[in-house]
């Protein structure tokens, strides 16, 4: 039965027929919109140097495309002019600026090219390290005028050292109010949330706000009044210092507390709540009924009606304040708490507080790290155990495993196995444990898959150090000392996957040490961004020559004897220190026209135009 004459074809003759009859043999016949899909998923540098002039559809396709992300921080040097010649200011929807020390005189260079009223299909901005105050002002006030970019959706600055005056704060508060405006992410100067706030005047519509450092109470109640509709709110820490303690107040109205019970929360305070030295450890804290409470009243929080989601990031309120706030936010469904260093507030730990406080959400996260004392009657294991109820692993399904901890004077066996699947930036800090499954153990708590960036300061073993860079596929960037690099002189690897940045950094100005430049260069071949402490011009000529293939920027930090920030009367010892930084400088002067270079006291900047 069946065909007896057919000819049977070969299975991949068969595969071979099917794709070329559904996938096109040329661009030529590849859809626009998969094009379109392609250039989505790369950067502007690849898409102007790499698929410009391939053929005449795809120039065509590029000059109709209308989704740009113009981000000068992935631009280089020699590119940029290039770029900006081939792009229209109205193809770019998301732009980002950067005057860090990878991207210098880029938003100069930028703003005498284009004005921020051509970009008028702009929906996204990020602003980098930009100091020039005439600068951020000249590219807000377009973004500030309310009849312009309708579709205006994202606001993103970043400046910790920032000191913009009155100009800057009334056109970014005029920014925040634009009806389009739906994401903020500020990273300021420290009083921009606390001393000295952003003044909130306008009802906002945005939903979304990181704000990066520490916000006053107070400044956060006035976010949750002009923006109503928030929705997820991100901070360090909220700063308790200027609250008035209510039941403090003096008052010749005692009758009236209870006309106040609704606008007034109170929470009953630890005895010790920052564990002054010698606190009363006699009983056990782990039991309310131990605790001596007094009673604390603040102003009500106000939180909107949308609030959603909430991240402290940096936390060191104790366990007291956290539950007045929480409960102040009662429609939260997701919650993340990662407590500050040295954080001191034993309670924090004690799953029955928390039992009535996330009974509502729906996803939390905790990453506590808590200092407990040797003289403390805190028990590790009872604390563990009040996150083992039904409530934590059956009606809120927590993982857990077996995970052994030794570390305080305290020993925890069986204990909650934490797991960290989005860590994208590792520091390890502390004496390299000489466990044999210490690197195991790290793989278990993090996937390291996600690393991208690694700090780590002390020496590790070569074998571990080498083995720990390989379970990191993803690794971009690292920065470490010369006495981590010291160790590794005499190893015989090379770490070939390109590195975006590598920072050897010193934690003082008594750490003169330089790197051993050969054995460097041969470990890391291929950097982009590199700071490194020099001693010799003949140091940073080799770094030059054998990082080329890749390097786009370098800092040399000129290293000088540990008595040079001392004051002395030693000419001799001065003129000898200047005499070298001289010799710096005109090296710099003699380098070829491929560098742009420039010398800001000991460090010499270098980027490869």
């Amino acid at each position: 039965m069946g065909c007896q004459n057919g000819k049977v074809k070969p299975i991949l003759s068969i595969v071979k027929s099917t794709v070329n009859s559904v996938l096109p043999a040329t661009n030529d016949q590849l859809p626009v919109e998969i094009i379109y899909k392609i250039l989505n998923e790369l950067d502007i540098e690849t898409i102007f140097v790499s698929l410009y002039h391939v053929c005449k559809r795809f120039d065509s396709i590029l000059s109709t495309y209308d989704e740009y992300h113009f981000n000068s921080k992935t631009i280089s040097l020699k590119n940029f002019d290039l770029i900006c010649s081939r792009i229209r200011p109205e193809q770019v929807t998301e732009l980002t600026l950067s005057d860090d020390v990878n991207s210098p005189g880029l938003v100069e260079k930028f703003l005498s090219r284009f004005t921020m009223n051509e970009f008028v299909r702009l929906r996204s901005l990020t602003l980098i390290q930009i100091d020039n105050e005439e600068f951020m002002n000249q590219i807000l006030i377009s973004i500030a005028d309310h009849t312009s970019l309708v579709n205006f959706s994202s606001i993103k600055i970043i400046n910790t050292d920032e000191t913009y005056g009155d100009i800057f704060v009334e056109l970014i508060m005029s920014v925040l109010a634009k009806p389009s405006l739906r994401k903020v992410y500020f990273e300021l100067s420290y009083g921009r949330g606390t001393s000295n706030p952003l003044p909130w005047l306008e009802q906002c519509s945005f939903r979304h706000m990181i704000f990066k450092g520490n916000c006053s109470v107070s400044f956060v109640r006035n976010i949750f009044v002009y923006a109503p509709q928030l929705e997820t709110f991100e901070a360090n820490d909220f700063n308790f210092d200027e609250e008035i303690d209510l039941n403090s107040a003096p008052t010749n109205h005692e009758d009236d507390d209870n006309s106040v019970a609704s606008e007034e929360f109170e929470i009953e305070a630890d005895e010790n709540p920052n564990h002054e030295e010698h606190p009363n450890h006699d009983e056990n804290p782990n039991h309310d009924e131990h605790q001596i409470p007094r009673s604390e009243k603040f102003a009500s929080l106000e939180s909107t009606n949308y609030l959603i989601s909430l991240t402290l990031e940096d936390c060191s309120m104790n366990m007291s304040k956290l539950e007045w706030m929480l409960q102040e936010m009662p429609t939260l469904k997701r919650f993340r708490l990662n407590t500050s260093s040295g954080y001191n507030d034993e309670l924090i730990l004690d799953g029955d507080r928390w039992t009535n406080l996330v009974s509502n959400m729906d996803k939390f996260e905790f990453v506590l790290s808590v200092y407990i004392s040797d003289s403390s009657a805190w028990d590790t294991d009872e604390c563990i155990s009040t996150f083992r109820t039904s409530f934590w692993t059956e009606e809120k399904q927590c993982s857990k495993g077996d995970y052994h901890w030794n570390g305080m004077s305290h020993e925890t066996k069986n204990a909650i196995l934490p797991h960290f699947s989005r860590v994208t930036n590792l520091f390890l800090y502390g004496k390299w444990p000489k466990s044999k499954s210490f690197l195991s153990d790290i793989q278990a708590i993090i996937d390291l898959n996600t690393v991208e960036e690694l700090t780590r300061e002390e020496i590790v073993p070569t074998i571990d150090f080498i083995k720990f860079l390989d379970m990191m596929p993803n690794i971009k960037s690292i920065k470490t000392s010369t006495n981590l690099l010291d160790a590794l002189n005499a190893a015989k690897f090379s770490h070939t996957k390109c590195l975006r940045s590598f920072i050897i950094d010193s934690n003082s100005y008594g750490d003169q040490k330089t790197v051993n430049i050969e054995p460097f260069c041969s470990m890391f071949p291929r950097i982009q961004h590199l700071i490194i402490p020099v001693d010799n011009i003949d140091s940073c000529q080799y770094v030059l020559d054998q990082l080329k293939a890749d390097l786009l920027s370098v800092i040399f930090r000129i290293t000088a004897n540990d008595n040079v920030f001392e004051e002395t009367d030693d000419e001799s010892e001065n003129e000898e220190e200047n005499s070298t930084v001289d010799l710096f400088s005109e090296w710099i002067q003699e380098l070829s026209k491929q560098y742009r270079c420039y010398k800001k006291q000991r460090h010499i900047h270098i980027w490869l135009q």
